[in-house]
């Protein structure tokens, strides 16, 4: 996680590795905590001002002050239940400002975690406290991806348990702070079921431009805030490569990588797509 205007970045990985960098990546200094409850954190999270929230499995959570040069533990896991793997965790500032004195958290920035299991969770301190909207015993259950356009309005995506042991696709909206999701579209890819959408994303400053990537190739997009979703062309060789995540630069180019590391570009908002080559050879890409 490389946080923005400094030249610092975080990583972590298996068994409580921790790395730091604060020459954009030149030089590292790793340490290990023997004491963490998790093997492995799988995603971050900028909150500003040189501090960064880190999730991994069980709702593990690993908070870093880069000012302070500190880093300590935590877990968003209200009902003592925790996924076993992240789907996404997002911050999401709040527009709105209080009056002096107002202490009504429909004024807190909040942060949002969803992962396998239907699992999603939100706080609005920080991290210090959290709530659980939702979580399932279904693995055929997940909320893998999440964009926000405001702390109450967002799209999440996944897969959802079909008949008692499958899955299908799906594309959610909430309105209401994840308290309810709507299905936008579910079910509805072509040939066999247990599919899966991995990763969404908005254009950042056209928020009328998004797409979703999933698992056999599968792209979506959408030109009208995700009222509607139309199915993307690509010229990937390999019909059951799955494609993890994707980014857009601005509301014409994105970029979508995916297994056997697969990098695709789009110049047209997500309507088609074509393979870039690369020097990486085909490692999975996530």
């Amino acid at each position: 996680c490389a946080l923005p205007g400094t030249n610092k970045i975080v990583a972590v990985g298996d068994a409580g590795l921790i790395a730091l960098s604060t020459d954009r990546g030149a030089t590292w200094t790793f340490s290990y905590d023997a004491g963490m409850p998790f093997q492995g954190v799988q995603d971050f999270v900028d909150l500003g001002l040189n501090k960064v929230y880190a999730a991994g499995a069980g709702g593990a959570l690993l908070y870093f002050d880069q000012t302070a040069g500190t880093h300590k533990y935590g877990m968003a896991s209200p009902n003592n239940w925790g996924p076993t793997s992240l789907g996404d965790l997002d911050y999401v500032i709040n527009p709105k400002e209080a009056l002096p004195g107002m202490t009504d958290s429909s004024f807190n920035d909040v942060i949002y975690l969803s992962a396998s299991c239907k699992y999603l969770c939100k706080s609005y301190d920080y991290g210090k406290t959290w709530y659980e909207l939702s979580h399932t015993n279904a693995l055929q259950d997940g909320y893998l991806s999440m964009y926000w356009f405001h702390p109450d309005t967002g799209f999440v995506v996944g897969h959802k348990l079909a008949g008692t042991s499958s899955r299908d696709e799906v594309i959610w909206k909430t309105v209401d702070g994840g308290a309810h999701l709507t299905e936008v579209v579910a079910g509805t890819l072509p040939g066999t079921t247990a599919l899966q959408w991995n990763g969404l994303e908005f254009a950042p400053t056209n928020r009328n431009i998004g797409a979703v990537v999933g698992d056999d190739n599968y792209i979506f997009y959408t030109i009208n805030g995700g009222a509607n979703w139309s199915q993307a062309t690509e010229n990937i060789a390999t019909a059951t490569l799955d494609l993890e995540d994707l980014v857009f630069l601005n509301p014409s180019v994105a970029l979508a990588v995916g297994d056997g590391g697969t990098l695709v570009r789009s110049a047209d908002g997500g309507a088609t797509w074509t393979v870039q080559a690369v020097p990486w050879g085909t490692a999975n890409l996530f």
